[in-house]
């Protein structure tokens, strides 16, 4: 794949897609921008993301006014993590440690029952979920190849008369403690 996509163009991932309103699939042109660039990066999700922009990083918020309008509603401290959040990213602070054995076991044990059990209302959510650039579709196989990862299970939230949602567990715990 290096060599096949070492060419290839991703550039059209750092402009706003203006078909997506009527897409019902993930083009393969699009995956395949996205696995150049992950490569052309060396496996570093966060430098693809910078690039991509838009929804990707919330480039498209004003923050200074977003941070006017809320400074007299929400507390000055939360309204600090607001802030850094959509212009630098968050965590400010992480304190673990996860190994890679753990990587693993969560790769081995896959996503919650609702993702096997409704693949068609999951491929529906999971091309919402690209039409706005929340979701970067790659390959299972690169999973190994990316660094400074944490896997947390999907699952799918179906509730009657509402939109399905695809959802990530990060209170999961494979050994609760």
């Amino acid at each position: 794949m290096l060599t096949k996509l070492r060419n290839f163009d991703f550039r059209p991932l750092s402009s706003p897609d203006l078909t997506y309103s009527t897409r019902t699939h993930i083009p393969n042109e699009r995956k395949l921008q996205f696995l150049a660039a992950i490569l052309h990066y060396n496996f570093h999700v966060a430098s693809v993301i910078r690039y991509c922009g838009n929804n990707y990083t919330n480039s498209h918020i004003n923050v200074p006014y977003l941070v006017s309008k809320l400074q007299h509603i929400v507390p000055s401290s939360i309204l600090t993590y607001i802030q850094r959040a959509l212009t630098v990213g968050p965590p400010s602070f992480i304190n673990g440690h996860n190994p890679r054995s753990t990587f693993l076991e969560y790769q081995k044990y896959g996503n919650h029952s609702t993702i096997n059990q409704n693949p068609k209302l999951v491929a529906k959510a999971i091309i919402k979920e690209d039409k706005y650039n929340f979701f970067i579709p790659l390959p299972s196989w690169m999973t190994k190849n990316l660094y400074h990862m944490h896997l947390s299970l999907e699952g799918l939230v179906i509730k009657p008369g509402k939109t399905d949602r695809l959802v990530f567990d990060a209170t999961f715990k494979i050994h609760p403690l």
